[in-house]
């Protein structure tokens, strides 16, 4: 394991080495890892001889700029040093900073990835490894439902105080991410290019934000422009960073399948935002979801996963709210401090993803039990209204608190505040309030989902209309 080093003298010359070693054309991360493991720091590197280089990494002549930096630093190391550190704060004038594995200030999520990179370059801050992290990943051109979501998800989380990571790509990436900066929160932004590159163009009020509220960061040296193989390769510290993975929107067949593999890789949680199978831009999510995706019902289902790790607090910076959950505790705090049992609220819904099934107070889905044994993919709901238990898809899901012979289904209800014309989300739901069915958003958009496919209803973008 190498040794961290601390800020001080000793660790800015490590830098100023290990910046110098990093740019060397041809040695790569892979070489420079076994150096330091076996050197023990990057100064050890530079006292070794040819040979113990060569029974490190082998022989090769790409390895030949590194053989004559080792003779030049023999001969005269104060002066090679001092190039060195020349180039170094060549970086720090255009404030970009460097920062290697051995470092203290190298994230610790990235440290211990498989393939980690040597090194970093950023501009801003890197992420704080104390607070939480959700990397937000789906289609560059997406549908307004899936600017929607992104833009609800990146916006709440940060308003919790969850670090948002991402591309910065067009679509899904720079949604999400503006929507954090919007919510007052941290978002970082990961470059296949160098960070003093923007990429897209067009994201570069984003690109400014981003390193004024987060920053952004890159593997790759400073000018060096983006290119298609650097994506997968910046992908994996997209994924390396979090500690959930969030798919927002995208294709059967899509380069997020990249990103998620290297997640699954790195022992990281997946989540995905379901959307109607008659979208094509949804495929991919409900696709992950059937092969075992958490499903990302609203933003309050990865706080509960990020507070069932470390027993994190979560406060918005917006009301001052609270949400906390201890991993010893089942219990939430409210407005006033007091403590309530979320087993007996029907207020606080919450995902129990140990156990693979979401629990609903008395409501739940059930994908333990031959979800997807002899390819039959099914969901067992079992709905309770009143007496009668059905254990079978119900979708006239009991509301209100009239009596048996006159409660309204949300069926019904949604049926209602639908017209001819397209009809807002936000409207829909103001309705529904107004006829005293009070239930959550992801609950009413899963029935409008079942009203599509049953041809009652059709959806257009976030709006939706009588058929």
């Amino acid at each position: 394991m190498v040794e961290l080093q601390s800020d001080s003298n000793e660790i800015i010359r490590e830098r100023v080495i290990a910046h110098a070693l990093y740019s060397l054309p041809g040695l790569g991360s892979a070489n420079l890892m076994k150096l330091l493991e076996e050197c023990g720091s990057t100064e050890g590197i530079l006292n070794c001889s040819a040979d113990e280089i060569k029974s490190v990494i082998g022989v090769s002549v790409r390895n030949k700029n590194l053989y004559r930096m080792l003779e030049d630093y023999k001969m005269n190391p104060d002066l090679v040093y001092a190039e060195m550190e020349r180039d170094y704060r060549k970086l720090i004038r255009q404030d970009i900073h460097f920062s290697f594995i051995g470092d203290s200030e190298y994230p610790n999520r990235l440290r211990f990835i498989a393939d980690a990179p040597f090194g970093i370059f950023y501009k801003g801050r890197l992420p704080d490894d104390s607070k939480p992290v959700v990397s937000v990943i789906g289609a560059r051109e997406c549908s307004e439902y899936g600017r929607r979501c992104a833009e609800i998800y990146g916006k709440t989380l940060a308003e919790y105080g969850v670090q948002i990571i991402s591309g910065m790509a067009r679509g899904i990436d720079g949604i999400s991410q503006q929507a954090a900066l919007d919510g007052g929160g941290a978002s970082f932004g990961i470059l296949g290019c160098g960070v003093d590159v923007c990429y897209p163009k067009e994201n570069r009020l984003l690109y400014d934000q981003l390193i004024k509220n987060g920053g952004v960061i890159s593997e790759f040296s400073p000018g060096t422009e983006a290119k298609s193989n650097f994506f997968p390769m910046r992908n994996r510290i997209i994924s390396g960073l979090a500690d959930i993975l969030l798919v927002v929107e995208a294709r059967k067949k899509s380069g997020t399948y990249i990103t998620v593999c290297q997640a699954l890789e790195q022992g990281r949680e997946i989540y995905a935002v379901p959307g109607r199978i008659t979208d094509g831009l949804s495929d991919g999510c409900n696709r992950l979801i059937a092969e075992g995706a958490g499903i990302a019902a609203d933003p309050q289902v990865l706080l509960d996963a990020l507070c069932g790790v470390d027993g994190v607090r979560f406060v918005n910076n917006v009301n001052n709210t609270s949400i906390l959950k201890n991993a010893c505790e089942e219990y939430y705090v409210n407005k006033s401090g007091d403590k309530v049992d979320k087993t007996r609220n029907n207020d606080l819904n919450y995902v129990n993803h140990k156990e693979s099934y979401v629990n609903r107070d008395e409501d739940y889905v059930n994908q333990n039990e031959g979800c997807f044994t002899k390819g039959i993919n099914y969901v067992n709901q079992r709905k309770r209204c009143g007496t009668k238990e059905m254990n079978y898809v119900n979708h006239d899901i009991c509301i209100g608190n009239r009596s048996a012979e006159n409660k309204l289904t949300l069926r019904s209800a949604i049926l209602r505040s639908l017209e001819e014309t397209p009809v807002s989300m936000e409207l829909i739901m103001e309705r529904l309030s107004g006829f005293g069915v009070d239930v959550s958003y992801s609950e009413i958009l899963c029935e409008l989902t079942n009203l599509c496919i049953d041809g009652r209803v059709e959806g257009i973008g976030n709006y939706y209309k009588k058929c």
